[in-house]
């Protein structure tokens, strides 16, 4: 799991929840995003997001956030 890998992530979560701050996953969402493109989400010499990576987290960011929404 994503939390047994970055323990410290746990954590953060939670104080940032304890704070009312919303806390949005990304880390299956992208995991499964990975693997059914024709195209890489993430540079290929590093773990970030390229450009199409980018825009599939802002679209599932935009799915799932209540401030991100129109009123």
């Amino acid at each position: 799991s994503t939390f047994s890998r970055h323990p410290s992530l746990k954590k953060s979560f939670k104080t940032l929840e304890e704070s009312q701050i919303e806390v949005i996953d990304t880390t299956n969402y992208l995991r499964g995003k990975a693997k059914i493109s024709d195209e890489s989400i993430f540079w290929h010499d590093d773990t970030h997001w390229n450009k199409r990576g980018i825009k599939a987290a802002a679209e599932f960011f935009a799915s799932k956030s209540s401030c991100l929404k129109k009123p």
